[in-house]
């Protein structure tokens, strides 16, 4: 490890990239990839449940059609904040973060009582959405091994998004048909409550980017990360 001025030259990144895809890169794969796969189904939702909330709250068409930009308002504003917040505060903090505003946001949904509560809890649920791209799918990236890299994070941004979408189909199929119409669409935006919840618990056992933290001089903690990953 050598530093010239204020970069520090190390070989814990071509060591990162060298390494072979494991075990270990596919759990942190099915953890981070797992908020793009909410995005869709916390999207969707949103949309397969619209004629039952318009129905419930009496809802003009343009209160109803605005649900879905306000909640795209609220993804941009996510990527913007919280996307420079990953920058400086770090990839964990920040995609732990995240899970917990969309959960917040979900449930604050399944718990509306009228129009104003339910467009403010989807522009919370976008915003937290947002953060994701800046945290966990920049973290995908960065852990992923270069070879690896395409394959990783188009999976884990693109084709988990479609999945979310698909199954948030069937989600909302069976809880408005099968369950009383009063409280099906909640039951249906509480399944994304559910799964942030198993999504956050998951991201708090793993690492900080390692190049975030040679990027703050962590060089000593950045070097332990690379030798378990290795040992795995």
């Amino acid at each position: 490890m050598e530093k010239n001025g204020n970069e520090i030259e190390t070989d814990l990144l071509p060591r990162l990239d060298r390494l072979p895809w494991s075990s270990w890169h596919w759990k942190v794969w099915f953890i981070l990839a797992g908020g793009m796969f909410l995005e869709g189904l916390v999207l969707s939702i949103g949309g397969s449940t619209l004629s039952t909330v318009e129905k419930l709250f009496s809802l003009t068409s343009s209160e109803a059609v605005a649900l879905t930009p306000i909640f795209l308002v609220g993804e941009m504003l996510g990527g913007i904040l919280l996307g420079a917040m990953a920058d400086i505060r770090g990839r964990k903090q920040l995609f732990i973060i995240t899970m917990a505003i969309i959960a917040f946001g979900s449930l604050l949904s399944a718990a509306s009582v009228d129009y104003i509560m339910l467009a403010a809890s989807r522009a919370i649920a976008g915003f937290g959405i947002g953060g994701e791209l800046g945290s966990a799918i920049t973290a995908l990236e960065e852990f992923s091994p270069s070879k690896n890299r395409g394959f990783s994070v188009g999976t884990g941004n693109g084709v988990m998004f479609d999945f979310g979408t698909f199954i948030a189909g069937f989600v909302s199929f069976f809880a408005i048909a099968y369950l009383p119409l009063s409280y099906g669409w909640r039951i249906a935006f509480l399944t994304a409550v559910v799964l942030a919840v198993f999504i956050f618990i998951a991201r708090l056992d793993l690492p900080e980017s390692i190049r975030y933290l040679l990027r703050k001089g962590k060089v000593d903690e950045a070097e332990l990360l690379v030798i378990g990953i290795e040992k795995k």
